[in-house]
């Protein structure tokens, strides 16, 4: 992951902290979109897909106390993917402290599936 990729992630994971802290939540910083996933999406930890892909947003996960482990947080940022219509998680950062833990990654679809774009945002 690049410097200023890395330094993107650092900021909206200091954003998140500072604006919603919480407790075993989550949110999707992306929207929703039309192609709904049938399964929840692959996660790639700090890469990504081989395959042509396009980004669609941001899924973040955040937990406290026994939801404060990586397994907890990628499963949590799967489900969030999912309800997304992500095809994939890539670029997924993970912090793990003693009592918090964060995850961001970057929502995508494939490129090479002949979709030349999904609608926006539901209103």
């Amino acid at each position: 992951m690049s410097g200023g990729a890395r330094a993107l992630l650092a900021a909206a994971a200091l954003a998140s902290a500072a604006v919603g802290g919480g407790c075993g939540g989550g949110r999707a910083s992306g929207v929703k979109y039309a192609g709904q996933a049938a399964a929840a999406p692959p996660v790639y930890i700090e890469s990504v897909p081989a395959r042509p892909y396009r980004e669609r947003g941001l899924v973040q996960a955040y937990g406290t106390g026994t939801k404060a482990s990586e397994a907890a947080l990628i499963g949590s940022l799967r489900e969030r993917g999912k309800s997304m219509g992500c095809d994939a998680l890539a670029n997924v950062n993970v912090d793990v402290g003693e009592m918090k833990a964060y995850a961001i990654g970057v929502c995508v679809e494939w490129a090479d599936e002949g979709v030349t774009d999904r609608p926006g945002p539901e209103p």
